[in-house]
């Protein structure tokens, strides 16, 4: 007895109308979807900044770095040690109390965030930066 081998002859085929159909639809979503959409030119954006004069309470105490790498409390300079009693010594002064911290244009960005840091340490979490350029800190 003799069997047949069940081989197909037919060959895959690849069928490109469908394929077209496909693509004209999603073609015809995306300019949909594009011709519906409203066109923005510009978002309104307000940027936090450090607290004015109006706060209420204490105002807050600026902590400035400069581009030797000089640290000033409220304009007065001060050594690093300094600057730790100064922040420890304000916490224990005041309930809530606010630093801000600025940086001269060209000073290192690294003693800005030991400020925030040793601040963070002496139990002050109300740190912020001052956002605008500054020349000079003296």
């Amino acid at each position: 007895m003799k069997v047949k081998s069940q081989q197909s002859s037919k060959k895959a085929r690849i069928e490109i109308i469908p394929l077209i159909d496909v693509i004209m639809f999603l073609l015809a979503t995306f300019v949909l979807f594009t011709l519906s959409m409203n066109k923005t030119k510009n978002i309104v954006m307000n940027m936090p900044g450090a607290p004015g004069p109006a706060t209420e309470g204490t105002p807050p105490v600026t902590v400035s770095v400069d581009v030797n790498g000089d640290y000033f409390w409220n304009k007065e300079r001060i050594t690093y040690d300094d600057l730790l009693v100064r922040l420890n010594g304000l916490r224990q002064q005041d309930a809530d109390p606010k630093v801000v911290v600025i940086g001269e244009e060209g000073a290192q960005f690294g003693k800005a965030l030991t400020v925030v840091d040793e601040a963070r340490n002496a139990k002050i979490f109300k740190v912020s930066f001052n956002t605008k350029a500054v020349k000079s800190v003296r």
